[in-house]
């Protein structure tokens, strides 16, 4: 006795994405694992919460590829020959909007705290924060309604997530911007007219580009699929990578500490260069800011000001302990008017 079934004429839409998805995903996956490795034998003297994030998001990355794992072995393996089993989601509803807006979120706010240390303003970096919560409020919520929709086991899934699919991309890709303009902005208000400084800058910048645009196009194309093409799961095949862009992005970000410090060591920064810029508020009082490689000894002996006077120093250590602040390690120079005085006193800064 033999069965037959009837295959789609558009099974290739219908499976296509998530072949192409599955793939992706254990490929970015690897890429993460080396990163992770690297961080962990760099030795980076990162605080506890920056080693939480990153040790944290390889155990939510190695949960989400494995219930997709499992995904696609029930639809390849199992499930194969039964038409009505393609419109079952399995663990699509926690692998896809749950725990990539989680991953997302994560990293979104680990830059919106990057935003204000570069920029010591709190707006940008809450706007940032506010759009990652909705995104992931909004992906949490897009989940747990495919969860009970397809508990009802309706075929119309899609058609029903899209209004909450649209807030948590569109959330998603206009973070993804807002943050690139900032960084590029904010890094790029730090060039000094140093040389080894410029090049460092640069290349955090260039790294910026590289890492930022790659999520921000991701998710905006995401978007267009999901939109343009509701009837078929091609967007899978980006939602599926999305979580893995972003991890990786982080990894890339916080591992180019080790390269840059290794650059430095080539002899392409000046251990001993320093660059010093000096401002007055409306208060009268005016301040230098310093950025010295990390490991370096900043003396100072004279400190004019802008009309030529004398200044006593006193230092502003708020921004020495920043673990992912080691290639450019600002430290703030206070200092009021001291006029009587014809030499400013001498001081020796060490940095971390």
């Amino acid at each position: 006795m033999s069965s037959t079934c009837t295959i789609p004429s558009d099974i290739q839409d219908i499976l296509g994405p998530y072949v192409f998805g599955y793939q992706f995903n254990w490929a970015l996956y690897g890429i993460l694992i080396v990163q992770v490795y690297i961080y962990h034998v760099s030795s980076l003297p990162d605080r506890w919460p920056i080693q939480a994030i990153v040790y944290g998001t390889l155990i939510i990355e190695t949960v989400q590829i494995a219930f997709a794992t499992h995904d696609s072995y029930y639809q390849f393996a199992v499930s194969w020959g039964q038409v009505a089993e393609l419109n079952v989601l399995h663990y699509t509803w926690l692998t896809l909007p749950v725990l990539i807006g989680i991953i997302s979120m994560i990293t979104q706010i680990f830059y919106a705290w990057r935003i204000h240390i570069l920029s010591k303003r709190y707006v940008v970096s809450a706007i940032v924060t506010v759009l990652a919560l909705l995104q992931g409020a909004s992906a949490l919520a897009t989940g747990a309604r495919a969860y009970i929709l397809d508990e009802d086991h309706r075929t119309d899934v899609s058609s029903n997530l899209l209004s909450s699919d649209i807030v948590w991309l569109s959330s998603t890709a206009a973070c993804d911007v807002l943050i690139f303009l900032c960084m590029v902005y904010y890094l790029s208000k730090m060039r000094t007219g140093i040389k080894s400084t410029e090049k460092i800058i640069n290349r955090l910048i260039t790294l910026v580009i590289e890492t930022g645009l790659v999520t921000t196009i991701a998710a905006i194309i995401d978007l267009g699929f999901f939109i343009g093409l509701p009837d078929t799961p091609w967007f899978v095949v980006l939602s599926l990578m999305l979580s893995k862009l972003y991890s990786n992005s982080l990894l890339v970000i916080l591992n180019n500490r080790s390269s840059v410090a290794r650059f430095q060591s080539r002899g392409d920064a000046d251990s001993d260069e320093v660059y010093s810029k000096q401002q007055r508020n409306r208060h009268g009082t005016e301040s230098f800011r310093v950025y010295a490689p990390p490991d370096s000894i900043v003396r100072t002996e004279r400190f004019a000001t802008v009309d030529s006077a004398m200044a006593e120093v006193a230092l502003d250590t708020t921004m020495r302990k920043s673990g992912d602040e080691g290639v450019l390690n600002p430290v703030n120079l206070q200092f009021s008017r001291n006029p009587d005085s014809e030499v400013g006193q001498r001081s020796e800064l060490s940095l971390p």
